[in-house]
């Protein structure tokens, strides 16, 4: 008779244990529901700055490489026909030329949310022209 009464508690206490838990479960899953609602919007900034930041990268590499090109073509062949497709599509380009260094300075409006910001990137190269380059005849001078 011990044993069924011993049964008998054990089984209520086991009962009441998982009511307990089920009404924990409960409260813990509105909680779960808050706390989703809380830090979704933080993830979904912090990706939105995350991608700016990259495409602001992106863009400062490509105007890098735009000065780097411009100054190569100055320098080995003498031409600028590079510099003025880079102004027809809205850069700015600057170029001096200090004894045997040119310069070439690239500036360009920041495209996409930089744009909003009226932010502007610039990109620079120096390079050391090539003997026999005809940059006098091209009107680089000292500037």
């Amino acid at each position: 008779m011990r044993n069924t009464g011993n049964r008998a508690r054990s089984e209520s206490a086991r009962i009441g244990r998982r009511g307990e838990a089920k009404q924990r479960r409960s409260s813990e899953d509105g909680m779960v529901t808050a706390e989703f609602a809380i830090i979704t919007p933080v993830f979904v900034f912090l990706g939105f700055v995350l991608t700016s930041l990259i495409l602001l990268g992106w863009q400062h590499v490509a105007i890098a490489n735009e000065a780097r090109e411009i100054a190569r073509e100055v320098s080995i062949k003498g031409e600028t026909q590079l510099a003025a497709q880079a102004e027809g599509s809205g850069a700015d380009v600057k170029m001096s030329l200090d004894g045997e260094i040119l310069t070439v300075t690239v500036r360009r409006p920041g495209r996409g949310i930089y744009s909003w910001v009226d932010m502007e990137l610039t990109g620079q190269h120096r390079v050391v022209m090539e003997p026999g380059s005809a940059h006098s005849a091209r009107g680089l001078g000292n500037e």
